[in-house]
């Protein structure tokens, strides 16, 4: 199986990196795990 590079889904990815650093730079500004619903979002767009 290979790999398909997709150039639209970097936004995306963009995206749930800055979330996480985010979140682990001012976690009240993201309460509740928001960046873990983020990233499990995400994963789930790019992998269906």
């Amino acid at each position: 199986m290979s790999l398909i590079y997709l150039p639209n889904i970097q936004g995306l990815r963009a995206i749930a990196v800055l979330a996480v650093i985010v979140f682990h730079s001012y976690p009240a500004c993201l309460p509740d795990g928001y960046a873990g619903r983020v990233r499990s979002l995400l994963n789930l767009i790019i992998n269906t």
